[in-house]
């Protein structure tokens, strides 16, 4: 565990802490005792931009004797800032970067203590374990989470705009079962990777903006090492596998996001961002995908939420299919999903993964990893079975099923477990929202 130390020290002039820049001073802001205590405050702001959601001031309203020490303690990696100023009144801003225990030695006494913390991974609010002076604990059992409803709240409150909707008009009638018809999907991407000089397709992604193709973190990494950018390619609006599909768009990769938590051996935090080199253009068979939000499921008809998986994983035959394919699957529970199988007990007891399938032989299959599972939500609440109109929203995204006994391909038979994305929203906005990014 990384320990920074700071200590506060008096030489030819005094130092008195004081308010940081970012100061809890207008409206609205969102006040929080996470210690159950008065003497120890937070404020957030919730109008900050997407990747600074993760930054709050906190003041503790304590008497630190001379020659004392506060020890603050966090369940991540985070960056502290202090301002403090001399008799002087010069300005001095010390920060203290990425550790998860701060320690500041008091060698005077001061009339409380204000500080600004920022987590080390976009998206990922940090909260307290501990916080102690002189050993003597302050916070006993610190509140967790308690910023998330706020931040999901001012970001994916609402359904977005300008995605998830087809721009072709589909035939009622077409000649290849649980094929998809092209435009159908014309968020869904293929992602390619150079392999002894030759380029071979390895997984789905699905686009979410001009410039971001959102997929696994096992399909871009090697052994949980991002690959270099230059051995990928991605294609979008593409159809068919092997063959040149109308108006499909290839693209090369700029930069590769793995997820800071992304741990390879368990896939936990399996999720990447690709970011493209060039944005891609808008047509009817390239459109973006809109990104789940916490009360779109208030727009369904019924507690069983249906997803539809598209890829062009291997079929029975154990080989890719042609024509892009879409199959339905229903949500189920981490209970059941648990129960099917003891090997899904270490890997799905994951508030960041969720299970699908009907395990009856429909199912995803080697190939088909990065690929989103996509619910169609209505603009309104839907009380009927009458189609209406509405936009389609990345939930989840494939990571990894069970294999079969005698073989390294997927059984068919068994539940699908997806990266849940309503889990790392705000980690994708942070991002995607970020023009330096």
């Amino acid at each position: 565990m990384k320990i920074l130390l700071m200590i506060l020290m008096s030489f030819t002039v005094s130092i008195r802490s004081e308010i940081p820049d970012w100061t809890p001073i207008g409206s609205p802001l969102i006040t929080a005792y996470p210690c159950g205590r008065k003497d120890i405050v937070t404020w957030f702001d919730p109008s900050l931009p997407a990747r600074e959601k993760n930054r709050y001031y906190v003041y503790i309203h304590k008497i630190l004797p001379q020659n004392s020490r506060l020890r603050v303690v966090f369940d991540t990696e985070v960056t502290v800032t202090i301002n403090f100023r001399t008799d002087t009144k010069k300005y001095v801003r010390v920060e203290l970067d990425k550790g998860e225990q701060f320690l500041y030695r008091f060698y005077q006494e001061f009339k409380g203590m204000g500080f600004i913390v920022k987590g080390a991974v976009p998206g990922v609010i940090p909260y307290f374990k501990s916080i102690a002076i002189n050993n003597e604990e302050l916070c006993y059992r610190p509140y967790v989470d308690y910023l998330e409803a706020y931040v999901d709240e001012t970001l994916t409150s609402g359904p977005q705009e300008n995605c998830g909707v087809r721009k072709v008009r589909l035939r009622k009638k077409f000649p290849y079962p649980n094929a998809a018809r092209p435009g159908e999907w014309p968020w869904h991407s293929a992602i390619y990777r150079f392999d002894d000089s030759v380029s071979k397709y390895i997984c789905g992604g699905t686009l979410i903006s001009k410039t971001f193709v959102l997929t696994a973190a096992h399909c871009a990494s090697l052994r949980g090492v991002p690959l270099s950018p230059e051995v990928l390619t991605v294609f979008l609006g593409r159809y068919k596998l092997k063959r040149r599909s109308i108006g499909a768009q290839k693209k090369e990769v700029q930069r590769i996001i793995l997820h800071e938590r992304f741990e390879h051996r368990f896939l936990y935090s399996d999720i990447a961002l690709l970011k493209l080199k060039s944005e891609a253009t808008f047509t009817k068979y390239v459109q973006p995908a809109c990104l789940w939000y916490s009360k779109a499921i208030e727009k369904l008809p019924n507690d069983t939420i249906i997803g539809t998986v598209v890829g062009w994983g291997l079929n029975s035959s154990d080989v890719f299919t042609y024509r892009l394919k879409h199959v339905k699957m229903p949500m189920v529970s981490e209970t059941t999903c648990v129960y099917s199988n003891e090997a899904y007990a270490d890997i799905v007891v994951d508030d960041s993964k969720f299970c699908a399938g009907f395990r009856n032989g429909t199912s995803v299959c080697n190939g088909d990893s990065g690929s989103g599972f996509q619910i169609f939500v209505p603009d309104e609440v839907q009380t009927s079975s009458k189609v209406i109109s509405g936009a389609w929203y990345v939930r989840g995204i494939v990571s990894l099923t069970v294999a079969k006994p005698d073989r390294p391909v997927c059984d068919p038979t068994q539940y699908v477990v997806f990266t849940d994305i309503e889990t790392y929203r705000v980690w994708i906005d942070a991002y995607i929202q970020d023009e330096d990014y």
